[in-house]
């Protein structure tokens, strides 16, 4: 009997929060790439609607091959993709992109742990995971982990000026939106296989980034044109954390609980902090104590029956 349990077989599949890490570790060069865009002088809503027009091209093939399964979706499962679309692919990346712009990139990218603690309040009432204590235990001590590695024994620099109050309300609005996406996502999966999740989540939001666009101050022209300079960093953009990451994201996620994929995504920002090494020279011992105590509690969160959760359905 317990070998059928549905709860176990989830929890025990090997690979589904590692996806969903390596998803996230390719989310990373999005620290060196995308402040690399913005300092061409393309703004923040331009950047994320061209991002959306490559990636709707690149996913239609796979949404012409599933057309009969998306389109039988319930009003209830449309929902849940366009919450994905408008607010996790288009309004939170724009946010992120501004909060780039705005302050310090690597302080956005701390605040992106803030994803799991939104996660995990709707994954009980939405997806009946039950987390135990141990979880919580284990969850604190990444989130330690995920501090060092960032900042070591240090503290955010004048963490109350206008700028970097600026910069992280916009991060944590963004981590807010991706946190509630992460369970709306694994919700709509039933189904829907994931490569058809991505490209839907991409194509509908793209009306949305189009008009937003439009409504922006300037001249039509501009707010349509890539600059040389721009034009291969926005292309590793597209390629790496959005075609790519998204996928592996969305497969991985299948595999797993909500709650264990959003605390493998802090790979995110361990990634982008050691892509980041070679110019700022600062990864202390004390940050690599961080990382080590990061992927520890995810090994033991993994291994120990700390998220319960019911197996996803395969019709």
């Amino acid at each position: 009997m317990a070998q059928n349990n549905p709860i176990d077989k989830l929890r025990n599949e090997p690979f589904g929060w590692a996806f969903v890490a390596v998803a996230a570790m390719m989310w990373g060069s999005d620290l060196l790439l995308r402040p690399k865009v913005l300092s061409t002088g393309m703004g923040s809503v331009a950047i994320v609607m061209f991002e959306h027009i490559a990636l709707a091209v690149i996913f239609a093939p796979t949404l012409i091959k599933s057309w009969r399964t998306w389109t039988k979706m319930s009003g209830r499962e449309f929902a849940c993709l366009l919450f994905i679309a408008w607010g996790g692919s288009g309004l939170a990346t724009v946010l992120l992109t501004q909060a780039y712009s705005v302050g310090e990139p690597i302080t956005a990218t701390l605040l992106q742990k803030l994803q799991p603690a939104f996660a995990i309040s709707l994954a009980a009432p939405i997806l009946r995971e039950r987390p135990k204590w141990m979880f919580f235990a284990f969850f604190g001590f990444g989130l330690i982990g995920a501090y060092l590695m960032s900042f070591g024994l240090t503290w955010m620099t004048d963490p109350m000026s206008s700028k970097a109050l600026v910069a992280a309300g916009l991060a944590v609005g963004a981590a807010a939106i991706w946190g509630s996406c992460t369970v709306v996502g694994r919700w709509s999966l039933h189904r829907l296989d994931p490569f058809t999740v991505a490209g839907l989540r991409f194509t509908l939001a793209l009306p949305m980034l189009l008009v937003w666009n439009l409504m922006r101050p300037g001249t039509t022209e501009a707010k349509f044109a890539v600059t040389s300079a721009a034009f291969l960093p926005l292309l590793a953009i597209v390629i790496l954390p959005d075609a790519l990451g998204m996928a592996l994201y969305y497969f991985g996620l299948r595999k797993t609980t909500a709650s264990l994929a959003s605390l493998a995504e802090l790979a995110y920002p361990a990634t982008a902090i050691l892509l980041a090494y070679p110019t700022t020279r600062d990864f202390t011992i004390w940050k690599w104590i961080g990382v080590a105590i990061l992927v520890g509690s995810l090994h033991m969160i993994r291994r120990g029956n700390f998220v319960q959760a019911p197996l996803p359905s395969t019709n």
